[in-house]
């Protein structure tokens, strides 16, 4: 399947005789609601791309993929839900998350979530972690740490 976004609209061969005329439009208006539905969903991507949101983490945090990057605040320590840390999100979608508060942030491994060497992770403050979504879980694909941070 192409990537969404370059799905090319598949216009069915139009009928010799008038019997498949039926048939043809049916079939038409099926690969128009599949295009345009297609379409709908790139634009929303392409909406999020470079967005910024705050969200305020409690104990057993389950993060909304609502937005490109996500700074995560909170007033202790908090580590994610055990088996859902960051709810689905679209195929290929990018999230980055950044701890902005002097507390640890644990991304629980194994929770819709597939991390570095399958162990959780600790963002501490100012650090980040990238994940792509393939469909199924959550994948590591980078994490960094503050250049001011030794921790």
């Amino acid at each position: 399947m192409p990537h969404r976004g370059t799905q090319r609209l598949k216009v069915p061969q139009p009928p010799k005789t008038i019997d498949g005329l039926s048939q043809w439009a049916t079939d038409l208006g099926r690969e128009l609601d599949i295009y345009f539905r297609q379409m709908q969903e790139s634009s929303i991507d392409k909406a999020m791309l470079g967005s910024v949101d705050t969200v305020n983490l409690t104990a057993s945090f389950t993060i909304s993929p609502n937005a490109y990057v996500l700074e995560l605040r909170t007033t202790g320590n908090v580590t994610s839900d055990a088996t859902t840390s960051i709810k689905d999100g679209h195929e290929n979608q990018v999230l980055i998350l950044q701890n902005m508060d002097n507390f640890n942030v644990v991304i629980k491994h194994g929770a819709n979530t597939r991390l570095n060497a399958a162990v959780d992770h600790t963002l501490i403050q100012y650090s980040a972690i990238a994940f792509r979504w393939d469909g199924s879980d959550w994948l590591e694909l980078f994490r960094s740490r503050h250049p001011g941070v030794t921790a």
